[in-house]
């Protein structure tokens, strides 16, 4: 029965298949440091509430059109990207800082596309 329902609606089996391969990060009145080795997750969230969040991805593969959505609250968030992709910054701070500190060039064209959606209250999202 399945295998009929995902052959007539294909975009819900690939949302489900996407669901399954994101990856999820809360830091809650603490502080975490995660290294992506292999592939940085499509969909994955950060969340954090009076708390601090790292990931280091500088060593992971990247799919083109990844997505990462950031939500942060009285706290502080650092993400490091591979230096070979392109980056699409997209934030709303409110009483907050939104950094993005990467050098070089950016829209470079075969490089794979990492886009990052914030919303940061009262604390600090950087990207590198």
């Amino acid at each position: 029965m399945k295998e009929d329902t995902d052959a007539r609606h294909p975009e819900k089996a690939y949302e489900d298949e996407k669901r399954m391969t994101s990856s999820s990060y809360t830091s809650i009145f603490s502080t975490h440091d995660k290294q992506v080795e292999g592939t940085l997750d499509d969909g994955s969230t950060i969340f954090t509430l009076f708390g601090s969040f790292r990931l280091d991805s500088v060593s992971a593969a990247v799919t083109d059109n990844t997505i990462i959505d950031v939500t942060c609250f009285f706290g502080n968030v650092s993400i490091e990207l591979p230096h070979d992709v392109n980056v699409d910054v997209k934030g709303t701070p409110v009483f907050g800082e939104l950094k993005n500190k990467r050098s070089g060039k950016n829209g470079e064209m075969g490089l794979a596309t990492v886009t990052v959606r914030v919303l940061c209250l009262f604390g600090e999202v950087t990207i590198r």
